[in-house]
C-alpha cells in the first residue's frame, strides 16, 4: 500500500468496523486466506478493492472477508 503504508509500518485495526462506506478507507482483508491492506469502497452495493500501489499486483479473485478499518498507523522514524 505504499506510498500511505510502507513495510515495517504498525497499524492498529478497528475490528468493529467490517462495513466499508462509500469514501474508501484502508482495511485489512483476507482473501482466500491471503491477509493484505487495501482500499475497501461500497458503492451502490459493489465492493470495490484497490491498492494505492499502482506496481501491486491485482487482488486475486476470490470472497473478500473485511477484518476491520485501519484507523492508526505508526513509522519509526528515519
Amino acid at each position: 500500500m505504499e506510498p500511505g503504508l510502507q513495510d515495517g509500518d504498525h497499524i492498529i485495526v478497528d475490528m468493529a468496523t467490517t462495513v466499508p462506506g462509500a469514501r474508501g478507507r484502508l482495511h485489512v482483508i483476507r482473501v482466500d486466506g491471503l491477509t493484505m491492506v487495501k482500499r475497501v469502497a461500497l458503492r451502490d452495493g459493489t465492493l470495490s478493492v484497490s491498492s494505492d500501489n499502482p506496481a501491486a499486483p491485482p487482488v486475486p479473485d476470490g470472497s473478500v472477508d473485511i477484518v476491520g478499518r485501519v484507523v492508526w498507523q505508526m513509522r519509526e522514524p528515519d
